[in-house]
């Protein structure tokens, strides 16, 4: 996403044959390595391989505290860079992906297995869930790994704090690696499940004094959010995908995404319904509930708090049936129906307090 007025530059590729090709590599290669050693003709070549890509000179850069000029130059030369004349995508295209897939294979085997499964991510990546979401790596540091992966410029910290960012020409390197391992089916349940989680943590927040702090938070998650959606439809996890959004409504309400979040609730309320679970449609239906009040349809929105009032007393679930009486009570109370609303009010007071 971008911010209002932002204006997106497409950044030509350097001359290779140029000086600021060169420069540009020595001072990203002396920047990690003081003692880095690479004569004129040694840079010359290395960056005419990377096709005067900044991206990737300064990912080949990037190992320049472990080889020297030569050796990258000779590691290059070994895989073939720009080697594939046949292929239909274009040279600089090329070079970009040789020079990722290069900085990848050079990691160690725990290391490339977390960039590979921060592909699983969207928009921005949140320290705090690497190590849930990447669970099935015993005993790694996934704190230490994400600083080395800055270090190999394949991620960078960016947004909020305690967020890293991954250039989408990399991400494709790791979503295509990640579908490829054994484990992609529990990271991608893992990534889904954090979400659900964060979800659950943020409703009580967002109804409270938390609030704005709550809607900063999952500002930062907001295309994270978009696609575990798309995943739990996908899959028609219909329960699921409306708890997530009765737990953060009140986000996509206060950002003006009333459209978005009844486009969604309309997806999932028309999957198969699972017996075994009510909770989300509750919650679903309190949602839909809150986009009819913030319509100024305070009788529609009544209505169809009651559908909500009926499942939870049916599950005998009374945290949520709480929650349904006040929408109830204060809908009904608007519409001008204010002994219904009374009722509603001192019922769902009194849950409240149990």
């Amino acid at each position: 996403s971008r911010l209002p007025g932002e204006m997106r530059y497409t950044l030509a590729p350097l001359d290779p044959s140029g000086e600021h090709a060169g420069r540009l590599f020595l001072e990203r290669a002396l920047a990690v390595a003081p003692d880095f050693e690479s004569d004129d003709a040694t840079t010359s070549a290395i960056v005419q391989r990377l096709g005067g890509l900044p991206l990737a000179i300064e990912l080949v850069a990037a190992r320049a505290n472990v080889l020297d000029g030569p050796e990258i130059l000779a590691q290059l030369d070994d895989i073939g860079f720009v080697a594939d004349t046949g292929t239909t995508r274009p040279t600089r295209h090329r070079s970009l992906r040789d020079a990722i897939d290069w900085s990848r294979n050079l990691l160690d085997g725990d290391t490339r297995q977390v960039f590979d499964g921060l592909g699983v991510f969207v928009g921005s990546i949140p320290a705090a869930a690497v190590p849930d979401v990447l669970g099935h790596l015993d005993g790694v540091d996934h704190l230490a790994v994400l600083g080395e992966l800055v270090d190999r410029s394949l991620i960078s910290r960016g947004g909020s704090r305690g967020r890293f960012v991954m250039l989408d020409g990399i991400r494709q390197v790791a979503v295509e690696r990640l579908a490829d391992s054994p484990a992609a089916g529990e990271v991608a349940d893992r990534y889904v499940d954090w979400y659900l989680e964060l979800g659950r943590s943020a409703h009580p927040g967002l109804m409270g004094d938390r609030g704005l702090w709550w809607r900063a938070r999952l500002d930062d998650e907001l295309e994270n959010l978009r696609e575990v959606l798309m995943r739990l439809h996908g899959v028609e996890r219909r329960e699921d995908g409306l708890e997530l959004l009765g737990n953060t409504w009140r986000f996509f309400q206060s950002r003006g995404h009333l459209l978005e979040l009844e486009m969604w609730l309309d997806g999932f309320v028309k999957l198969p319904e699972e017996p075994d679970r009510r909770d989300g449609s509750i919650m679903g239906l309190m949602a839909r509930a809150a986009i009819l009040y913030w319509r100024q349809d305070p009788l529609g929105a009544a209505a169809i708090y009651r559908e909500a009032i009926d499942i939870a007393r049916d599950v005998d679930d009374r945290p949520r049936l709480a929650e349904a009486l006040y929408g109830l009570g204060t809908s009904s109370v608007v519409a001008d129906r204010v002994e219904e609303g009374s009722a509603a009010l001192h019922e769902s007071g009194e849950l409240y307090e149990e």
